[in-house]
Parts: C-alpha cells; sequence; structure tokens
C-alpha cells in the first residue's frame, strides 16, 4: 500500500468546502504570504515555503509576531482607513487559521 502525501497546501484547499469560500481564501492566503513576504513561483510552493519555516522551533516568535502584524494591518484597513469591511477581517482569519490548522495537522501526523 502507498500513501501519498499532500502538501501544505492541498489540505488547505480540501478543507474549503463552498464554492465562493474556495475561490476567495486562496486569495487571502496569498496576501498573508506576500504580507510577510513569502515568494514562490506558485501559491502551493508559497505554501511549502511557509510550512518550512514555521517548522523550525527558533521561527515560532516570529511567525506569530508577523500574524498579528498581519491582523493589525487589516483592522487598520477597517477602521482607520475603511478599506475594507468587518466582515472581510474576519474572513482573512478564518483562511488563515484553517490554513495554520491545516498545516499543524500534517505536523502532528508526522
Amino acid at each position: 500500500m502507498q500513501i501519498s502525501e499532500y502538501s501544505p497546501y492541498q489540505n488547505f484547499v480540501f478543507a474549503l468546502k463552498s464554492k465562493d469560500v474556495k475561490r476567495q481564501y486562496p486569495a487571502m492566503l496569498s496576501r498573508f504570504l506576500d504580507f510577510i513576504h513569502i515568494e514562490g513561483e506558485t501559491l502551493e510552493e508559497r505554501c511549502k515555503i511557509f510550512y518550512d519555516f514555521s517548522n523550525k522551533l527558533e521561527n515560532r516568535r516570529m511567525l506569530e509576531s508577523q500574524i498579528i502584524s498581519f491582523i493589525g494591518f487589516q483592522e487598520e484597513r477597517v477602521k482607520i482607513k475603511k478599506e475594507i469591511a468587518a466582515g472581510t477581517l474576519r474572513n482573512y482569519i478564518k483562511a488563515l487559521k484553517l490554513f495554520l490548522v491545516s498545516i499543524v495537522m500534517i505536523v502532528k501526523i508526522e
């Protein structure tokens, strides 16, 4: 029996259920990766780079700080600049949380 290994991005996409979420969440995740300067050819490659970065214990504090900064940036876009709605901020957080849960699942399984 051969067990295939899913990438962090594939796990994330697998967890997306509705048509709208499948369209919106990858774009929101991509914006987070842009914010923290994770580069790569494809979103899947960028997710793998993020996953590898997040698995190193010494990077955990920096990662936590980057997530908080991203949420703070989006909150500013809601409250001060009025660029996005509060519901959009919630969706950014949901997309990021879903991705983080999907990569934690990989770490626990490995």
